[in-house]
């Protein structure tokens, strides 16, 4: 299978009336294009598996971390290689299971190691990145943790922990200084389990039995996004309200919006059961319970800050619209506009900046490419 290197699809800046809208904007459109990787790549170096970070420099370098290839890259605004931190390990600018990217001022950056269990700093120097420190990575790592950039000097670490059935799942919010010391702590209390919606799956293991907790297709959830400043946004799923806090935890904005309901079409419904009871068997779950498919999908798909401080509120959309669709507000909750992308591209909304940024799409082969989203 060959595709051409430029795929365009046209990408628009819908405007309309919104709250907090000022003024009218003019309308943009932009491409997506293949950055790196593809069907059409023979370059091992250009080529990419599981991508888990993108992080553009203030010098226009694109970092991109890779876990299951092991590297880390970095890659000119033209889609040349730079440089490769490759070395697998556990010693002093090795890396080990790379699981994020964040910033570190100018000309240096952080990498969070799932295998080393910490995030190492490198300094970009000449033509490579030079290793500078390491930290330890505090609290759990399942699922892996988020950094989303430095606060002052510190390194603003956030981890998630589920408690036991019935309880509250917590994030905590840390900034670590350079020694791997505790700067300040912060807990942020999930909804109570009355508003949310699990599945609990269990299987006999040695010694025992093991518990898996799923959230069910189209069920409500807790959704949780950090900025680069330390700022958060916060929202249930279930209904388009979405509060927004500074560094120190106080309410900035709170961003109301009345949206048309989505139904749940009978295809999604089936195609839904369908990847539950894959994934209980996958499990070896014994007697998976019955998962109850509601008629209405909720109206926010995720929260997610862009480089800029923006926050992108993703809308969910009708089935078969070729179009994802987010909202964007200023940390004030202004709105400032509504983006569209095709529904086949990942948007790494780390990594937009201006009206540019970078996604990931997977064919059907399971071949995945980094892709360039400019509107």
């Amino acid at each position: 299978m060959v595709s051409p290197k430029w795929l365009v699809a046209w990408i628009t800046v819908a405007i309309g009336l919104l709250p907090h809208s000022s003024s009218a904007q003019i309308p943009r459109a932009a491409a997506v294009a293949r950055f790196i990787g593809g069907q059409t790549e023979e370059r091992d170096e250009y080529q990419v598996g599981l991508i888990s970070g993108i992080h553009r420099t203030g010098t226009g370098a694109i970092i991109i971390s890779d876990r299951s290839r092991n590297t880390v890259r970095a890659f000119s605004g033209q889609g040349q290689l730079l440089w490769s931190l490759k070395s697998v390990g556990q010693g002093p600018g090795d890396i080990s299971v790379p699981c994020c990217l964040a910033a570190a001022g100018a000309g240096s950056f952080w990498v969070g190691e799932l295998g080393n269990r910490r995030w190492s700093k490198f300094t970009i120097a000449g033509n490579g990145a030079k290793f500078a420190e390491s930290v330890k990575m505090p609290g759990v790592l399942e699922p892996p943790p988020e950094a989303t950039g430095v606060v002052g000097a510190s390194l603003q670490h956030v981890s998630r922990r589920s408690g036991p059935p019935g309880s509250r799942a917590i994030s905590t919010v840390r900034l670590v200084d350079s020694k791997g010391r505790t700067v300040s702590e912060r807990v942020v209390q999930h909804p109570t389990a009355d508003s949310l919606v699990f599945v609990e799956l269990s299987k006999r293991i040695s010694g025992g039995s093991s518990r898996m907790r799923l959230v069910p297709p189209y069920a409500p959830q807790f959704l949780l996004a950090f900025s680069g400043s330390g700022s958060s946004a916060r929202a249930l799923s279930s209904q388009y309200e979405v509060e927004v806090f500074d560094a120190k935890g106080i309410r900035t904005a709170r961003i109301r919006r009345s949206v048309a309901p989505i139904p749940v079409t009978r295809q999604e419904t089936d195609s839904a059961r369908a990847a539950y009871e894959q994934q209980a068997t996958a499990y070896k779950a014994e007697e998976p319970p019955s998962i109850q498919i509601p008629s209405r999908k909720p109206p926010i798909v995720s929260l997610a800050f862009d480089r800029d401080g923006r926050l992108w509120i993703e809308r969910a959309v009708a089935h078969r619209t070729n179009l994802r669709v987010a909202d964007l507000f200023d940390q004030r909750g202004r709105w400032l506009a509504t983006a569209t992308w095709p529904t086949t591209v990942s948007h790494w909304t780390a990594a937009t900046s201006g009206w540019s940024g970078f996604g990931t799409r997977v064919d059907s082969d399971d071949v995945v490419e980094v892709v360039t989203l400019r509107w």
